[in-house]
């Protein structure tokens, strides 16, 4: 081992030691509430997705199945010719109808 490097191991250390114990920004009880919080959200948001693909996979063409279903209207949004001259033409124009 060259002299330099076996000097520089038995020195001392170049920074001290922390002298206090690191803080956490959150006790255990408060990061499990956390998780938990977040796991609900992905579960709400899970249901919803399930219940768009649902209203996907219900959608027929509004031309020949009626412009009033929301799954319709959907598939007419997926297919891309949805907009709003479209919906003018097809939706009443009164929101008590």
């Amino acid at each position: 081992m060259p002299e330099r490097l076996r000097r520089r191991a038995t020195a001392p250390p170049i920074f001290p030691e922390p002298r206090s114990a690191p803080l956490d920004e959150f006790s255990n009880a408060e990061r499990i509430d956390l998780r938990d919080a977040a796991r609900g959200q992905v579960r709400e948001l899970e249901v919803r997705l399930e219940h768009g693909r649902d209203l996907l996979a219900a959608g027929r063409d509004p031309r020949e199945h009626g412009w009033h279903e929301s799954p319709n209207l959907l598939w007419a949004a997926r297919e891309g010719m949805l907009s709003t001259a479209v919906l003018g033409k097809n939706l009443p124009h009164k929101v008590k109808w």
